[in-house]
């Protein structure tokens, strides 16, 4: 494996460890963070199926600059929970440059083979915006 995909799975076990336990309530399409730069316009999640050998869940929409200036970066982090609440993973889109009152559309995507992609049941969505 090369280094990003090791990587990769350090800081999600790190991130479902650390979580692990958290009690939630009803998640799914609950926005929070800095929603005073960043607005979701919409957003959805579906299952969709490839070409290649796996299908994925997608939780994707749109955001709008309400900053009233340009942001440098605005991460979308997209919490995944089963249907008791317990955080299985993050995931994360990152726009680099979203300029005062444009949309940009995101996407975050968790392979099938991942274990815990049958049991995903409902997402939250955490802006960070600079």
């Amino acid at each position: 494996m090369n280094k990003i995909t090791v990587m990769f799975f350090i800081v999600t076990i790190i991130g479902i460890g650390f979580f692990s336990g958290c009690e939630e309530q009803e998640t799914n399409g609950i926005i929070s963070g800095d929603t005073h730069l960043v607005k979701v316009l919409n957003h959805n999640m579906r299952k969709n199926t490839t070409q290649y050998s796996y299908d994925f869940l997608e939780v994707y929409g749109t955001v709008k600059n309400i900053a009233g200036k340009n942001l440098d970066n605005v991460r979308l982090a997209v919490q995944f929970f089963d249907s008791n609440g317990t955080l299985l993973d993050i995931e994360n889109d990152n726009i680099y440059s979203l300029t005062n009152g444009d949309t940009n559309d995101f996407s975050v995507m968790i392979p099938d083979y991942y274990i815990f992609y049958e049991k995903v049941d409902n997402y939250k969505i955490i802006i960070y915006a600079r």
